[in-house]
């Protein structure tokens, strides 16, 4: 016996949710990052559908990179916590800064010289506008 498919009866309010559903998928997939955004989704998807004994482990390896990751960065702040600073590397340091903004405010220039800078009004063709 063969089954004949008949098609699926919506009514108004369901066919307005399609056509904006439609429109704003239309949408994204016409914006240049999110549609390499979705594409990247359907190829893994569908890497992980026709390659499953390679993807079965790829929560745990995910995990395990995750888990790396924040041990090492954990690591990390308490080192850089951790460290020793000598007062007088504090001292040194605020020398050598103090005197390089010295350097750089002495060398900058106080006003711009752009020749458009002072330009408040003009006169173009009999009109005065300021």
């Amino acid at each position: 016996m063969i089954d004949i498919v008949r098609p699926i009866s919506i009514n108004k309010g369901q066919q307005k949710i399609l056509n904006k559903f439609i429109k704003i998928v239309k949408k994204i997939w016409s914006d240049p990052v999110w549609s390499k955004v979705i594409s990247a989704g359907i190829i893994a998807c569908i890497s992980f559908i026709f390659f499953p004994e390679k993807s079965k482990n790829f929560g745990i390896v995910v995990c395990n990179y995750f888990k790396v990751i924040v041990d090492f960065l954990y690591s990390l702040i308490l080192t850089f916590l951790n460290f020793e600073i000598k007062v007088w590397w504090i001292i040194i340091f605020l020398i050598i800064a103090i005197g390089i903004l010295y350097i750089v405010d002495k060398f900058q220039a106080k006003s711009p010289d752009l020749p458009n800078y002072y330009y408040r009004k003009d006169n173009l063709k009999g009109l005065l506008w300021t």
